[in-house]
């Protein structure tokens, strides 16, 4: 078997771990990955003997992919995020071209829809049940039979609860007291609602430390929004903050907050599948999360916990009751 996958950013998370997960559900099947962009995701690759990783500039993408689809018989072509491309592959009949949508955003969404020639995709592919709903009621209904669910999988290679737990051995943060990590991944947008996990933080003990993980940030107004908001809730001096870790890290780093007591947070305000709420339970991370249609695919990975949407009250109170809970397993 051999597929072809084109996304337009090469980073250390999102479609990444995608691929990831499919390469290691796969092993007997090549992948060909193109991207479009380089944002420093290419060591993400160096250990998936069955992907094979290429960046080409946007401007000379269509020539290329189609040279290289009538050159190779794919199996099938998965394009994402990028409807253009996927309008110009189609017009090969022996070519199996999947339009696969990851984003939660439904704006994106129907833009995408407006310009692909969605007649001639073979398949329309989707990560839960929650965004076919949503995407359904976007697609012509002759084309809704071609709507499927291909849930995303986990690399448990690397994302598993044995294995390295030492990311925080040498973070002052955590040196004195019996400190917990509270985890947030994700980018500093308003779907993301970084600032709920702000506030949740600021409600709860000292003895919590604010660990966020944060995707390549091109506008640097964003992050100076995010100290802002640490600011005004008086918690600047229990934030850390990294950027780009690699999938090796964040699993170490899931397993060492778990170790210590912590929680992973999810304040997102709409997701597609939760790709690190997998991760981290997969890790034996405990997870508070905002009652998203999503949770429904992760219920079964570990500890999760839904509270309302927004509520900054009850997601601080979640994230204490789980700390109960758990002392009474241990004890």
């Amino acid at each position: 078997m051999r597929k072809l996958i084109i996304y337009p950013n090469c980073s250390k998370g999102g479609v990444s771990s995608v691929i990831r997960g499919r390469a290691a559900d796969e092993p007997d099947t090549q992948f060909d990955v193109v991207f479009l962009k380089d944002r420093g995701g290419l060591q993400t690759f160096a250990d998936v003997p069955n992907a094979e990783v290429r960046i080409i500039r946007e401007d000379r993408a269509n020539a290329y992919l189609t040279y290289l689809t009538n050159r190779v018989e794919y199996d099938s072509v998965h394009v994402l995020s990028a409807p253009k491309i996927a309008n110009a592959l189609v017009e090969n009949p022996d070519v199996v071209v999947i339009y696969e949508f990851h984003s939660s955003s439904m704006p994106v969404v129907e833009q995408e829809i407006k310009i692909l020639d969605l007649d001639k995709l073979s398949e329309i592919v989707v990560p839960s049940d929650a965004m076919r709903m949503k995407i359904g009621e976007r697609l012509p209904r002759r084309i809704l039979s071609r709507l499927s669910v291909v849930p995303n999988l986990v690399d448990k290679r690397v994302f598993r609860a044995d294995g390295v737990a030492d990311f925080f051995d040498n973070d002052p943060h955590f040196a004195t007291g019996n400190r917990r990590p509270l985890v947030w991944v994700g980018r500093f947008d308003k779907n993301k609602g970084y600032q709920y996990a702000v506030r949740a933080l600021a409600q709860l003990p000292d003895e919590y430390i604010g660990v966020f993980i944060v995707s390549l940030e091109h506008e640097p107004a964003r992050t100076a929004s995010f100290l802002s908001e640490c600011d005004a809730m008086g918690i600047r001096d229990r934030i850390q903050l990294y950027m780009n870790l690699s999938q090796p890290e964040m699993a170490n780093l899931y397993r060492s907050a778990r170790d210590r007591g912590g929680v992973y947070v999810s304040t997102s305000l709409m997701e597609s599948f939760g790709y690190a709420i997998a991760e981290s339970m997969t890790c034996g991370l405990p997870c508070a999360a905002f009652d998203l249609p999503i949770l429904e695919l992760h219920r079964g990975r570990g500890n999760l916990g839904a509270v309302p949407i927004g509520d900054v009250g009850a997601l601080a109170r979640g994230i204490e009751d789980m700390r109960s809970s758990l002392a009474n397993v241990d004890s």
